[in-house]
């Protein structure tokens, strides 16, 4: 009968971690995570744009963003189309991918101290504690790029001990390349360039010279080589590469230590309050975990005067830089780095406990010394029954309280998933949508309802009509009362203001709806046409009695869409007394901004307030007022039909 090898267990034992660990990492990825963060919303959108014209090393928006991830889920969005979930499953094969590369790094690293046999099991172990890891299987299952750091550090990590054990120089060189190939995943990678530093100055303070000093040069020239292309755009565009670094950091001592204590309490005590990353408060380790997390922290303590254990502890502690000098520690999207040194330290009393079994076993027995064959295969009962533990653990946390709480629900931002669809169904029913400028700002709506005729104004500065007898809805987050009480006194008496429920009876948009018919229509009459685009129909608010100087005149300019405007124009009003040569003007875009000339709709009625201040020292006399739209840079005059670029629209007395 065929005995099956020591090794062949191991593979297999680390083949079926694999297959267990893609199960929790693709089971129901249609339906949990729910919602779709705008951060993963802000990572579709950027794939969208790839092509020919769009291709960057860096990716500015949203605080800046390393490219790998982008590139890789591209290939996904790409081929299986754009939604939330494409975007995840790019994730959960590299959260897969991850398991074989933390047993690959273990291995390498701790060989030349425990040998090859121990360091493959210890390995094994922390496949299996990665596998079913509550953080590494939820960032496996959401679509941020912080997901493909713990994979390339591996591969880096593990080719460098490997260059070292064989004294390879092309592995030195293809570690090189791996640990620059990191530095294109997430920014907390940085922080691996300080742990091999720090590593450095120990093994020179220990050794008292440098190993290898060829293949050492072999790797840092592959490294400057691969990361090469970043930090030349980091060094031409510093301001976008360390825009997030800058953005999050604290310096303040006692904010620091309070970070410090928050990350000593992540490993058993208390984790992430961010309900997006974790159940809120629970630990990195689950209850099973927690024991085998204390006695390795034991067991590395120990062994700190071997170098792959002094590394591990170097490791553990750069990368937590990330979160001890950033707010809301222990945040956990910034330390997915922490994730294959971490997950090494339950592995190391997984992988001892066995060992102590069979001692205890034998000294029962009369036997002294220990046999060096491995230990029977019952005494990994307890090991095995720890892990199976944290994976039942991990399964109830994730799939049934986790993934359907309501703290998961508006962390992940499922109500504006609902919200958004609801604005896609009455746009496609023919009603014109007009949506909160935070709202229609927000990544989720904009990836959501990407290329749905959705427009976005403030009331607070103009008041958009549609024509043609469509409905209008106006849509509010659900929490904002105070745009809709804004804009209903501008509106018909017909408008009617409503909350708006998902299927849960959750509140998830305030909506203010008007009946086509009581809409203005369209005029064909207008008092001047600005080529052949914009149209003014009229100008409201003109005194009818002489004003005073130091007034403050308002003015409601209201355009119509004529076309759809070809750019972005500004408007003016000047106010000219032409006997003395004195104007006062007001220039700004139409609705300050907020509604561009470029977004109106053909018909589109926007009501535009204007303030023209009559100066202290105005003469007595008539101001003429005229209006116009110019495009910058430039500036460029729209005409109007007769040729000339200033519509005249009525006029005013002064009298002091």
């Amino acid at each position: 009968m065929y005995a099956v090898s020591g090794r062949e267990m191991r593979l297999i034992a680390l083949a079926a971690i694999v297959l267990v660990g893609a199960f929790f990492r693709f089971f129901e990825l249609w339906r949990f995570p729910v919602g779709f963060h705008f951060d993963e919303a802000a990572d579709l959108v950027d794939i969208w744009r790839l092509g020919s014209g769009f291709h960057p090393i860096y990716f500015e928006a949203n605080n800046g963003r390393e490219p790998f991830y982008f590139y890789w889920a591209a290939l996904f969005v790409r081929g299986i189309g754009a939604s939330p979930q494409a975007l995840r499953l790019s994730s959960a094969f590299l959260g897969v991918a991850t398991l074989p590369a933390i047993y690959f790094c273990v291995v390498e690293l701790l060989r030349p101290s425990e040998g090859l046999r121990r360091a493959r099991r210890v390995a094994v172990w922390a496949a299996a504690v990665a596998a079913f890891l509550f953080m590494h299987v939820n960032f496996s299952r959401i679509g941020l790029r912080t997901i493909s750091l713990p994979l390339a550090e591996c591969l880096a990590f593990g080719l460098l001990w490997m260059a070292f054990r064989r004294q390879r120089s092309a592995l030195f060189a293809l570690a090189g390349l791996a640990l620059a190939a990191s530095m294109y995943t997430y920014t907390a990678a940085r922080l691996l360039i300080l742990a091999l530093a720090l590593f450095a100055l120990y093994w020179v303070a220990l050794r008292r010279r440098i190993s290898n000093v060829r293949g050492l040069a072999l790797s840092a020239g592959a490294f400057v080589l691969g990361s090469l292309p970043l930090a030349v755009y980091a060094g031409t565009h510093a301001s976008s590469f360390f825009q997030r670094t800058e953005g999050v950091a604290v310096t303040d001592r006692q904010a620091v230590v309070a970070n410090l204590v928050a990350m000593l309490k992540l490993f058993v005590l208390q984790g992430s309050l961010n309900g997006a990353h974790n159940v809120i408060g629970m630990p990195l380790f689950d209850w099973p975990m927690r024991l085998a997390f204390v006695v390795g922290v034991v067991l590395l303590a120990a062994r700190l005067h071997q170098p792959a254990y002094a590394f591990v502890l170097l490791w553990l502690g750069t990368v937590s830089l990330a979160s001890i000098f950033s707010p809301d520690a222990p945040y956990y999207i910034r330390l997915t780095a922490l994730i294959p040194p971490v997950v090494l330290v339950p592995a190391l009393a997984l992988e001892r406990l066995p060992v102590w079994l069979e001692r205890v076993k034998l000294r029962r027995i009369g036997r002294q010394r220990f046999p060096p064959k491995s230990p029977a295969g019952w005494r990994y009962v307890p090991s095995l029954a720890l892990v199976g533990a944290s994976a039942a653990f991990t399964y109830h946390s994730y799939f049934q309280v986790w993934g359907p709480s309501n703290d998961t629900y508006f962390w992940m931002m499922q109500d504006k998933v609902d919200a958004a669809a609801y604005l896609r169904e009455e746009a496609s029913a023919g009603r014109q949508v007009f949506l909160a400028p935070l709202y229609a700002q927000d990544w989720t709506f904009q990836a959501v309802d990407h290329n749905q005729p959705i427009q976005s104004f403030n009331p607070a500065q103009c008041l958009v009509v549609p024509t043609g007898g469509r409905d209008a809805l106006y849509a509010f987050p659900p929490y904002d009362v105070t745009q809709p009480e804004v804009l209903l006194p501008r509106l018909p008496s017909s408008a009617v203001e409503r909350p708006v429920v998902n299927t849960l009876r959750q509140p998830v948009l305030i909506e203010v709806r008007v009946p086509g018919r009581d809409l203005p229509p369209s005029e064909n009459r207008v008092l001047g046409s600005f080529g052949h685009e914009i149209g003014l129909l009229r100008v409201e608010g003109l005194p009818t009695v002489p004003v005073r100087p130091r007034t403050v005149v308002p003015l409601t300019l209201v355009w119509q869409a004529l076309a759809q405007p070809a750019a972005d124009y500004t408007a003016y009003v000047h106010a000219d007394d032409n006997v003395n040569r004195l104007r006062t003007q007001q220039d700004h875009p139409p609705c300050l901004g907020s509604f561009p000339t470029s977004r109106w709709l053909p018909g589109e009625q926007v009501f535009d307030g204007y303030t023209v201040t009559v100066p202290a020292n105005a003469p007595s006399g008539r101001y003429d007022v005229t209006v116009g739209l110019y495009e910058l840079p430039g500036p460029r005059n729209l005409q109007l039909d007769g040729g000339d670029t200033e519509l005249g629209v009525g006029s005013f007395e002064v009298r002091p």
